[in-house]
């Protein structure tokens, strides 16, 4: 939402704080909030220490927590004897760990994710037989396998892809996810378990292979492999395909959010059922034919693969799978994301781009995809888990922009401490205010660039793997830079305004 001389990019729904309430919005973003109450003709939300207010008319409903079991039965082992619920982000881990399972927040419908532990698996010997020092012994594994037990071993493997998801090592869950299918090919629960592996993972096409096996092992007739389906071809780009299997889940057990989730999905493949593709190394690109000029594609997908390799260099990451970009008409992008009239991007898992009267590439609409893209490798290397401020920061900065504009509106900010408290930053920027957009912006983009500069790119990369670890971010913060958030806004303070 920071202001552009062209463009103006919105980030939609990167990070959301622990919370109490989730207010559900038409346009299909969800905003959680410690507060929420109906006032008149408005909604009050606060996040952190902030209060803001939308129109009661944006508002599709409000949902006040709930534990959504999805009981698995049917098999002799269902789903190996997971629980499967429905993850909400202030959920913590089973098991006396400290790390949020990563909900797929940028897929706008209820996803089925396997509990990082079965009920009181703290106590399970087993646990504590196959973890050394925080970490899996395969040393252990193997011993259990020597002793010839299939519960037992199934139980190993199973335990260890799921504390690993729960650290957000999922390459590593996803491997012993493998291990396990590839012992026991033929139990469909476990083809299930695994595919929502795969999902975290950002593994899609294998996952959408294993929710079939699960499928047609005999759960067709629930709705978790659907749902896990739906998820998959939606990251994909494949709309028809998770149309489908989403209707499929919401005719075997009906659920309002995944209702909601289908009526946006059926918007935005009204609109794109007739685009055309193309495909570069790393992304598929969606586009409609006549309004979208051949040159301004080519253009496009040039600019995204070197975008790409400038930040699997900065990074050191590069995800796993193709990333959607789709270019909109100025009325079809506002048609399918329900966007202010003022945003210039979207990135809600895809990035999706309005360009009509583009017809080449600007270098305002190259720092858009560059922005965009940034969003996109921080989602994957972090599995949701970024502070909304390190995301926006970290996005600008890499455009690249500096606050080199910004000194003596930071100054005032600071000398006058009307600086946004961190804490503050870390959940979506949706609500803000115009004003507070600009500075939530500026602010963010400072702080990294203080981190940079002191701490380096290697730092920053550290951060970002301590988050996907389930470090909350101030304790992410203060393993690279030894201060708290208020340590860093008196070091900005000294820094813009000699204080």
């Amino acid at each position: 939402m920071r202001p552009r001389t062209l463009w103006l990019v919105l980030a939609i729904a990167i990070a959301l704080p622990a919370s109490a309430d989730t207010i559900y919005l038409k346009s299909g973003i969800s905003i959680q909030a410690t507060q929420v109450r109906e006032v008149g003709n408005f909604v009050e939300y606060v996040l952190g220490s902030t209060k803001y207010t939308i129109p009661k008319s944006s508002v599709w409903k409000i949902e006040r927590p709930t534990d959504m079991q999805i009981t698995v039965g049917g098999s002799k082992t269902p789903f190996a004897g997971v629980t499967v619920r429905q993850v909400r982000p202030d959920e913590w881990v089973k098991g006396g760990m400290d790390a949020p399972l990563a909900a797929m927040s940028d897929v706008p419908a209820p996803v089925p994710l396997p509990d990082a532990m079965l009920k009181d698996a703290k106590d399970d010997p087993m646990l504590q037989r196959i973890i050394t020092a925080g970490r899996i012994d395969g040393g252990a594994i193997s011993a259990i396998e020597r002793e010839g037990n299939a519960a037992e071993i199934q139980k190993a493997y199973l335990l260890a892809s799921l504390y690993e998801a729960s650290r957000g090592q999922t390459k590593s869950a996803a491997t012993y996810g493998q291990m396990l299918v590839n012992k026991y090919p033929d139990d469909a629960g476990l083809h299930g378990f695994f595919s929502s592996i795969l999902l975290m993972a950002g593994n899609y096409r294998q996952a959408i292979s294993e929710a079939h096996l699960a499928a047609n092992g005999g759960y067709d007739n629930h709705p978790y492999p659907h749902l896990v389906l739906g998820a998959a071809h939606y990251k994909l780009g494949e709309t028809q395909k998770a149309l489908e299997s989403w209707k499929r889940a919401q005719q075997l057990r009906p659920n309002p959010e995944l209702a909601a989730s289908i009526e946006r999905l059926e918007r935005e493949h009204a609109v794109e059922k007739d685009f055309n593709q193309q495909e570069s190394a790393h992304f598929t690109i969606y586009y409609q034919g006549r309004a979208t000029a051949l040159g301004l594609q080519a253009d496009i997908l040039r600019a995204l693969e070197r975008h790409y390799t400038d930040l699997v260099s900065d990074l050191r990451f590069s995800p796993d799978e193709n990333i959607a970009v789709l270019l909109y008409t100025q009325k079809a992008f506002f048609d399918v994301t329900q966007s202010p009239s003022w945003a210039g991007g979207v990135n809600d898992g895809k990035l999706r781009i309005p360009i009509e009267g583009v017809t080449r590439l600007t270098p305002e609409l190259d720092r858009v995809l560059k922005h965009e893209l940034v969003h996109s490798f921080v989602t994957f290397m972090t599995h949701q888990r970024c502070p909304t401020w390190l995301h926006e920061g970290l996005a600008q900065m890499l455009e690249p922009d500096s606050t080199s504009q910004e000194q003596a509106f930071l100054g005032a900010v600071f000398k006058a401490d009307k600086q946004i408290p961190f804490r503050s930053l870390e959940g979506s920027f949706m609500g803000f205010s115009p004003a507070q957009a600009h500075l939530a912006y500026v602010q963010s983009l400072a702080a990294v660039e203080f981190l940079r500069d002191n701490y380096g790119m290697n730092g920053l990369q550290r951060m970002l793997e301590a988050l996907n670890t389930g470090q909350p971010a101030e304790a992410a913060l203060r393993e690279i830079s030894r201060r708290n958030y208020k340590q860093l806004e008196q070091e900005l303070a000294e820094k813009f305004a000699g204080k």
